[in-house]
């Protein structure tokens, strides 16, 4: 984390522009499913997904992008994923604890 005071950090982590789009506080986005004008913008979002794009309801909109910054930068991290469903976060879980594979 930055030289922030842990009081200060709480109350502005997430706030990029991009988030905020102007209101103090990120903009609360919620969503199933997203439109695109074209299907072009939709591959375009989804090669992109990754690098903050917009792209799918349950973890692609405003709202996630802005509360994994402030999970990363609270925690100290380079990055965040949400698991919004039950699903993915059974098998990640299992990869984290297997023991580390050396290649020689």
């Amino acid at each position: 984390m930055t030289s922030k005071k842990i009081e200060t950090a709480l109350v502005t982590a997430g706030r990029k522009p991009r988030f905020t789009q102007g209101s103090v506080n990120p903009v609360i986005q919620r969503a199933s499913s997203l439109t695109f004008d074209t299907v072009k913008a939709k591959k375009f979002a989804t090669a992109n997904r990754a690098k903050g794009e917009l792209f799918y309801g349950r973890r692609g909109t405003l709202t996630h992008f802005s509360f994994q910054d402030a999970m990363a930068e609270l925690e100290g991290g380079v990055g965040c994923s949400l698991y919004p469903c039950g699903a993915p976060p059974s098998p990640m879980l299992s990869w984290r604890l297997l023991p580390v594979a050396t290649i020689s």
